[in-house]
């Protein structure tokens, strides 16, 4: 009876057994733009900072809610994150200290992005993209979209902004707030959305079974099919493959052009977060129920799982 009790006792200690790095589920990943670390946040409240391998750096607490975006600065010195509670918080990327909160404006912020010249844009459910400087935390930009937004992306040069949810895509040209691009119809549900930075190419997970990519030039639609609910969809920086997350926890790497698909399999649940590093060479994966990988995007390999 003892050797059974000595048994189960080493098998919960098992430094092998996978631990969660945000118990509940990683809703966001970005990478700074250096390619240095990378940031993670999830349903327990907390934003985690990573090395470039995958080692825990720090973990910043603040927010009341669940943490749905994070993206990094072009200059490397801030970071952004968004709340389930409708706030931002503007924090310092080489210090890891808070510097500024937003209030929203609305119940639930979905998704933040940093735009040019110090501004911040994030999706609500209150059927808006807004924009505000990240110095003051005034309210700059405001666009309407069809229904609550659940995800928005800006072009690499700074000018458009899309977002998307039930109802499908609109792109706004954020200098005169003019809608540009315009596709879907109510039964169209956009889980999450991505400029590439290439030709202005977007990516739309939108619904099951359906990945889109739009040429920017003429807003050309091609249609990819996976074998599951797409839930998140990421471009390498260079445009030639996207990551997309699947319902059954597989992530797919899908070439643009010629080339065969590579899936990445460990995860059990649902992919909510994707991010490629900067260089294309990693890919990182969260999934719902908190569980973290670091994988070669060329070899399709895992190299670690990532514990808090």
């Amino acid at each position: 009876m003892f050797a059974i009790f000595c048994t189960l006792l080493l098998a919960q200690t098992d430094s092998t057994v996978p631990t969660p790095s945000h118990p509940g589920g990683i809703k966001a990943i970005a990478f700074r733009p250096d390619g240095k670390v990378f940031a993670t946040g999830g349903w327990d409240n907390t934003i985690k900072i990573w090395s470039k391998d995958g080692n825990l750096l720090r973990t910043l607490s603040g927010h009341k809610r669940h943490i749905t975006g994070l993206s990094f600065s072009d200059d490397n010195k801030y970071l952004a994150s968004s709340c389930g509670d409708g706030s931002l918080k503007i924090w310092s990327a080489t210090r890891n200290q808070l510097i500024r909160t937003i209030s929203g404006r609305t119940s639930y912020l979905s998704g933040v992005e940093f735009g040019d010249k110090a501004e911040v844009f994030a999706s609500g459910y209150d059927n808006k993209i807004k924009g505000w400087s990240s110095q003051s935390g005034k309210l700059i930009h405001s666009f309407t979209l069809p229904s609550d937004g659940y995800c928005l992306s800006l072009s690499s040069d700074r000018k458009w902004v899309a977002g998307g949810g039930p109802g499908g895509v609109r792109v706004f040209d954020i200098r005169t707030g003019k809608t540009i691009f315009r596709w879907g119809v109510a039964e169209d549900t956009v889980m999450d959305i991505d400029f590439g930075s290439n030709d202005h190419s977007l990516l739309v997970c939108a619904g099951k079974g359906r990945v889109i990519t739009f040429s920017g030039n003429e807003w050309r639609e091609f249609d990819a099919t996976v074998p599951d609910f797409p839930w998140s969809a990421r471009w390498a920086k260079d445009g030639s493959q996207y990551a997309v997350g699947l319902g059954t926890g597989a992530v797919m790497l899908i070439p643009v052009g010629e080339g065969a698909d590579t899936t990445l399999e460990w995860h059990k649940t649902s992919i909510e977060s994707t991010a490629f590093s900067p260089d294309g060479k990693r890919v990182v994966v969260g999934d719902s129920d908190g569980y973290l990988t670091l994988w070669d995007a060329n070899s399709a390999a895992l190299i670690r799982i990532c514990r808090p």
